[in-house]
């Protein structure tokens, strides 16, 4: 006995022979595109912390810069800008830990405005009417480097 094919038969025959050898094929694309998204997430974490720890970086400094600067005018005493500096500085947390400085990061000196608007610090000028702040996480820091989440997958460990 023969077969008869009507002709909806024949035309969605080829298509599941071509569906039938391709099977699984969606499942490879999905693992290499899942992998590319996980290192893409692990890499937007990372470089979302770095910059959350530069701005508290700035705004401890900052805030650290006007407790000198105030105390400075007031007292006219610069050990005394200088402890109120850190004083505000430590209770500033940067990467969750309360920002350190040394008294190489506090600088004294003198503070004028140019002819174009700006302001020029030097460093030994006279008299002594500013000081400039340096807030740092680095490995020779009191404060140290800042360590990284999923960097380390990467073999980079800290952040400075």
């Amino acid at each position: 006995m023969s077969s008869v094919f009507t002709p909806s038969q024949i035309a969605f025959r080829p298509f599941q022979t071509r569906r039938d050898k391709r099977r699984g094929a969606m499942l490879v694309l999905i693992a290499v595109l899942m992998a590319a998204f996980f290192v893409s997430v692990i890499f937007s974490v990372d470089v979302a912390y770095m910059q959350l720890v530069r701005t508290q970086l700035r705004i401890a400094t900052d805030a650290a810069a006007r407790a000198s600067g105030e105390t400075l005018s007031r007292r006219q005493n610069i050990e005394l800008a200088r402890a109120a500096a850190k004083k505000l500085a430590a209770e500033n947390l940067v990467a969750g830990e309360p920002l350190i400085l040394d008294d190489s990061d506090i600088l004294a000196g003198n503070v004028s405005r140019q002819h174009n608007g700006k302001w020029l610090f030097k460093r030994s000028g006279e008299p002594i009417n500013g000081l400039r702040i340096r807030g740092r996480r680095t490995d020779d820091s009191p404060s140290g480097a800042v360590d990284l989440f999923f960097a380390r997958i990467f073999n980079v460990y800290d952040y400075e």
